[in-house]
Formats: structure tokens, sequence, C-alpha cells
């Protein structure tokens, strides 16, 4: 049984952010190439606090300030945990775990992440701008072909791009 200052401690965390912890799994497309699929695993409220003090710098010399902790309750499931084939997604942003730690009492779980530059779990390759130039340029292209072979070139630029 805890002692009332624990109990208050744990009374006043307030775990109002939503996290999904996605699962990587490897794969191959359309056309046999190794492709990483994260998929959502675990949705979990958590509270989330940035590096502060002493942790703040010591992540800064390593270049990992940009490190969040997300405190959740512990949970059987989230024993299977890694860092390699888990990472969590929060406001729409990609987050590499880290380290995890587990809190004496085995009632929180810390979580440290980092968030990845530049990668939103949403974005599909065909919305990138240079696949959206060369998609116009080869229906430019396509354009100039007589009805015939256009009508084929079109079903198979269109089937390429539904894989993506």
């Amino acid at each position: 049984m805890k002692n009332k200052p624990d109990a208050m401690k744990d009374l006043a965390r307030v775990r109002r952010r939503s996290i999904v912890i996605q699962k990587k799994t490897d794969t191959f497309d359309a056309i046999g190439n190794p492709v990483e699929v994260w998929e959502n695993w675990q949705s979990l409220k958590a509270e989330k606090t940035e590096l502060y003090g002493k942790e703040y710098y010591a992540a800064a010399t390593v270049g990992q300030e940009q490190t969040s902790v997300f405190t959740v309750r512990y949970v059987a499931f989230l024993d299977a945990l890694n860092t390699v084939e888990y990472r969590i997604v929060y406001d729409g942003k990609a987050y590499d775990i880290k380290h995890i730690d587990h809190l004496p009492g085995e009632t929180w779980l810390k979580i440290k992440a980092m968030e990845r530059p530049g990668d939103s779990p949403g974005v599909r390759l065909v919305d990138h701008d240079l696949v959206k130039a060369l998609v116009s340029l080869a229906e430019e292209l396509i354009a100039e072909l007589d009805e015939e072979e256009r009508g084929a070139y079109e079903d198979t630029l269109a089937e390429i791009l539904e894989g993506w």
C-alpha cells in the first residue's frame, strides 16, 4: 500500500495527451522492394514533458535536444515495447523511442523519445513535390501519344501510383 505522499503524486499526474504507439513491420511493395510499414499498435494517455536542466544539456551535446518524455501508466502489454520495432506518434509527429524507464513501484513508465525531423506518419510518397512533378511530366508526354498508346500508358501510370 502506498503512503499518502506517493498517492498524492500519482493523483497529480495529468495524462491528457493521446499518443499512439506504432509497430514496424518489414514487408515488400508491389515490385518487390523491401519497405518498412508502421502500423498503429496501441493508444494511450500520457503526460508529455520536455527535457530541462542537466538532462537537456546532456542531450544537446549529442544532438538530441528534441527529446521529450512521455509518462504513461504501466500496462502489461508495454513489456513488449522496445526501441527498435516501436515508435510514438503524438500530435501528427513521429518520435523514435530512445529509452524506456520503469519507475519504482511498477505504476508508471517513462519513455524518452526524440522527434523525427521531417517525418510525418501520414505522408505518402506520391505527395512529395518531386514525385508530383515527375507525374506531371509523364502525363504531358503521354498526352502527345496516339489514342491507343495513350490509354495503355495512362492505365500503367495509374496502376503504379495506386500502390504508393
